[in-house]
């Protein structure tokens, strides 16, 4: 995620829009944040392999999500550990 380019955006448009809509994407900055800082900390999903980029062609191209064909799972631990969180 490009916080760089997610600043430069609000920083543009918080002279254009209402109080609102910068109060709106104030706090989508503040959850990418959060979200991409334990992104650093998050384990990998065990055992999950990635798609060969072949089957991502053709599921792209079929419109399908890639993780419809090869899920992955990753545990509720790194998300409960997140700062801020609701008890």
């Amino acid at each position: 995620m490009n916080l760089k380019a997610i600043d430069a955006a609000l920083a543009a448009y918080r002279e254009k829009l209402d109080e609102g809509d910068v109060a709106r994407l104030e706090f989508f900055r503040k959850l990418w944040g959060a979200l991409d800082e334990a992104a650093a900390d998050a384990p990998a999903a065990e055992g999950w392999d990635a798609p060969r980029a072949e089957d991502l062609r053709t599921w792209f191209a079929a419109g399908e999500p890639v993780l419809a064909h090869a899920p992955a799972t990753v545990g509720a631990a790194p998300f409960a550990a997140l700062p801020g969180r609701a008890p």
